[in-house]
């Protein structure tokens, strides 16, 4: 039977904290901010999630207003593609390989825009039709299912949540943690737990 990997996007694949602390030193250099407004930068972030996931529009637009800067000025900052891919894990690499005998998919929570562009890198090795992004992600899985029925299913997400909610829709998909912290969790709707992405091979 064919095989799909579906891969969650921020903590598995990105890391969000180091891209955005980045963001913040360059904007406070470019823009010659105290360094001590980072505390003001990092509440935007925190006020930009009017839907449960963050909007980087309303993020950027407070940040021009309160700052004084030039939106679009701030919109080449924060979009730029080389400080995006920096901030790719660097087990990454291995989608390449495995890419080869199984085909790789997306199955993620947030906007839209940001989220695709974090996938950039792997464009040659993933179908659009097999990546997904949506607001709420786990009300859509049984629906996404229904187009994978002559699949073996992989799912690999750093939330337990979403792991526990795709085994109760599906019993059969094989669920990974991906737990960069290397904590151990029990939990008996994981049926694996890895802390790197170079290790996900040996359950392929």
């Amino acid at each position: 039977m064919k095989k799909i990997i579906f891969f969650d996007i921020d903590q598995t694949l990105f890391n969000p904290d180091s891209f955005l602390d980045e963001f913040y030193e360059r904007l406070i250099h470019k823009y010659g901010l105290d360094a001590g407004q980072k505390a003001k930068l990092i509440k935007f972030y925190a006020s930009s999630k009017p839907k449960d996931y963050f909007d980087p529009q309303i993020f950027l637009k407070s940040i021009s207003k309160y700052f004084n800067i030039d939106f679009e000025s701030l919109n080449s900052l924060f979009w730029d593609q080389k400080l995006i891919d920096k901030h790719l894990y660097k087990d990454t690499d291995i989608l390449f390989q495995i890419s080869t005998k199984t085909k790789m998919g997306v199955f993620s929570k947030g906007d839209s825009k940001f989220q695709k562009i974090k996938l950039t890198r792997f464009k040659t090795i993933l179908n659009k039709n097999d990546i997904y992004i949506f607001p709420n992600k786990i009300g859509k899985f049984l629906e996404i299912l229904k187009n994978y029925s002559d699949h073996n299913i992989y799912l690999i997400d750093d939330e337990i949540d979403v792991l526990s909610e795709a085994k109760d829709i599906n019993r059969n998909i094989f669920t990974i943690l991906i737990n960069r912290k290397k904590k151990h969790v029990k939990n008996d709707k994981i049926d694996a737990q890895i802390n790197s992405l170079s290790k996900i091979q040996k359950f392929l």
